[in-house]
């Protein structure tokens, strides 16, 4: 089953409306609980990392660059950039806001079970995404 990344990536980008409201909008695409990099978790969980990430950048977008559609999973490859305005928590600490544009590259595993997104394996080049802002200088 082929997943419309545009509709997937519309709810980490655009606003979310308040209360149960953008739960139900998450469960039309994931099931709950979901299962997120091997750990069980409920899906509102998965509606507050989204909330924290429109919180962290502003002027969201994603750009899908590639995507394979097998029976029973989807793999997306994309690009998410967004202005740094808020408290980012990161693999090295939280970083203030910069106010730079950061873009990450982003790939995601995800099973498909009846129509709804019911796990997801997902890998975020943060690092890479720190040290093109300047937050933190890599060794070559």
């Amino acid at each position: 089953m082929a997943l419309n990344f545009a509709d997937l990536i519309g709810l980490w980008t655009r606003p979310l409306p308040d209360g149960d409201a953008a739960f139900e909008r998450f469960l039309e695409f994931y099931t709950d609980p979901i299962a997120v990099n091997g750990t069980l978790m409920p899906l509102r969980g998965l509606v507050d990392r989204a909330r924290a990430t429109q919180r962290t950048f502003s002027e969201l977008e994603g750009e899908l660059l590639a995507q394979a559609d097998a029976p029973t999973h989807t793999t997306i490859v994309f690009r998410m950039r967004g202005r740094h305005v808020g408290a980012w928590p990161t693999p090295l600490g939280e970083l203030p806001a910069t106010g730079k544009v950061v873009e990450r590259q982003v790939i995601d595993l995800l099973r498909i079970d009846a129509g709804r997104v019911s796990e997801i394996w997902m890998v975020s080049d943060e690092l890479g995404a720190l040290s093109r802002i300047g937050a933190l200088s890599l060794a070559s």
